[in-house]
């Protein structure tokens, strides 16, 4: 095993996630939301903010599956500074891909999406209700998209399908990640 540093090993992991990204269809980018790592993955939330022809579907299921209605029982940034810090980050990815989406910056439809019953016939809707909300969720973001129908792939794990993923997977037998910073 030859060593490497951590922040070797993520432009490495990076360089492959954007291999696929560049080449990824529509239903490739919506196969890659809903089976990603969201904790772990701000490459490809950064990737869906800042590229125009996302379908609105995909914008949607990232919206969603983000907890926009645990981001609605604040004000403002400064209350989620005061209230709970660390979930500012989440904060301002949600509220910025709000504001895209209802400035029309996503123009593509191709796909569809009901965020009340998704691929999985899962109510995302009703996720975090019993917060108290001071904002509401805007009926923009609510309204099911039509277009074709995906089901979940199980050939995607970790927001990638082969053979990107085993490409990551060999990064590991390959290399050992030191960090003497």
């Amino acid at each position: 095993m030859k060593a490497i540093k951590q922040q070797q090993m993520d432009t490495l992991i990076e360089d492959i996630w954007l291999d696929f990204l560049h080449g990824a269809s529509a239903e490739s980018l919506y196969q890659s939301v809903v089976s990603s790592n969201w904790d772990g993955n701000d490459l490809l939330r950064q990737w869906i903010l800042n590229h125009e022809y996302i379908d609105q579907a995909v914008i949607l299921a990232v919206y969603w599956m983000s907890g926009p209605a645990f981001a609605k029982q604040f004000k403002d940034e400064k209350d989620v500074l005061e209230q709970q810090s660390w979930y500012l980050e989440n904060f301002n990815f949600i509220e910025q891909l709000e504001a895209q989406f209802l400035a029309g910056f996503w123009k593509k439809n191709t796909l569809a999406y009901d965020p009340a019953h998704d691929h999985n016939g899962y109510d995302w809707i009703s996720e975090y209700s019993d917060l108290k909300q001071i904002r509401k969720i805007p009926a923009a973001m609510i309204q099911p998209l039509q277009g074709k129908v995906i089901k979940r792939d199980d050939a995607f794990e970790d927001g990638l399908p082969e053979p990107w993923l085993s490409q990551i997977w060999n990064l590991f037998d390959e290399y050992e990640v030191i960090d003497n910073t």
